[in-house]
């Protein structure tokens, strides 16, 4: 092997690991959420249903056009990958409960997003069949149901 050639892999073997590391930090810097300095935080599990909410709103928007399938799948598949993440996650609700009656209150927020899960794999399935009014009654009658029952059962109450 010449000297050029044998440098010419090392350069492209370098090139390489360098990609994949940008990318992985790209990856991960896309999935932070933003932070605004001086500004009350929201929990971590707080940022996953807003973003989940967005989703939502961005398909209901997108539905009807053929054109933006794609767009709609992609925001789908991020519902169905933070809905993934908000289930392994405790509501202030819980934690803010008796020793006692966490457990179950966990497993049943756990339950709850399982059906989100669900209800998001059928929205998928109808919007890749191209099927833009089963995938808007999916949207406004399960998926709107078990966001308001999450909410009723899951979030905190303002005091006002």
């Amino acid at each position: 092997m010449t000297a050029g050639r044998s440098m010419w892999l090392r350069w492209v073997a370098c090139a390489g690991v360098l990609a994949i590391g940008a990318l992985a930090v790209l990856s991960t810097a896309q999935s932070q959420p933003a932070v605004t300095l001086g500004a009350p935080q929201a929990t971590e599990l707080e940022t996953l249903m807003n973003a989940m909410n967005g989703h939502l709103k961005f398909i209901a928007q997108n539905l009807s056009d053929p054109a933006m399938r794609p767009k709609v799948l992609e925001r789908v598949h991020d519902m169905q990958r933070l809905a993934w993440t908000a289930k392994t996650r405790t509501p202030a609700t819980v934690s803010g409960l008796p020793q006692a009656d966490q457990a179950a209150a966990q497993l049943e927020f756990r339950r709850r997003m399982n059906e989100v899960l669900i209800e998001c794999c059928r929205l998928e399935m109808h919007v890749i069949d191209g099927r833009a009014s089963e995938a808007w009654n999916v949207i406004k009658g399960p998926m709107l149901k078990l966001r308001e029952q999450g909410h009723d059962r899951f979030q905190e109450k303002d005091e006002g």
